[in-house]
């Protein structure tokens, strides 16, 4: 039994024909949704400070979430009915990615306990970054 196909991670070989509405909202919309109300509920909270596993922690955190993010984003752009390069891919879920994590920073500066970070900001651009190019290079790797 295989749990997942390349085509579950980076979406079919062709594109362009039409993807069944309830395949598009479960596999490519949700998991964006879910991890997007997932950073914004961890943002919604002032905790208690506890001392950092290893220094920079948090940015590391940042980076995963965010290059996460990009990755997920660009397999669900590239499920839409638009034609677009994978560069232009790419670079729509970094831009989308990014605009997030400001619209976070921006947010947490009103949560009593936490503050908005440029560094965290210049932490989600280099994961957004890194996980739009994983996509890419994972997309010409599995489908030349």
């Amino acid at each position: 039994m295989k749990l997942l196909s390349k085509t579950d991670i980076i979406g079919p070989a062709k594109r362009g024909g039409p993807v069944d509405p309830f395949r598009l909202n479960l596999y490519y919309r949700l998991p964006v949704i879910l991890l997007c109300g997932f950073i914004f509920l961890q943002s919604c909270f002032s905790f208690s400070y506890t001392p950092p596993l290893f220094e920079h922690e948090d940015k590391v955190k940042h980076f995963l979430a965010y290059g996460v993010l990009a990755f997920l984003a660009a397999r669900w752009i590239m499920q839409e009915k638009i034609k677009l390069t994978l560069l232009k891919i790419q670079v729509l879920a970094f831009a989308f990615t990014v605009l997030y994590g400001l619209s976070d920073e921006f947010h947490q500066s009103f949560v009593p306990g936490r503050y908005a970070s440029g560094l965290d900001l210049v932490a989600d651009a280099v994961g957004a970054l890194f996980g739009a190019w994983i996509f890419g290079w994972l997309r010409r790797k599995l489908n030349p």
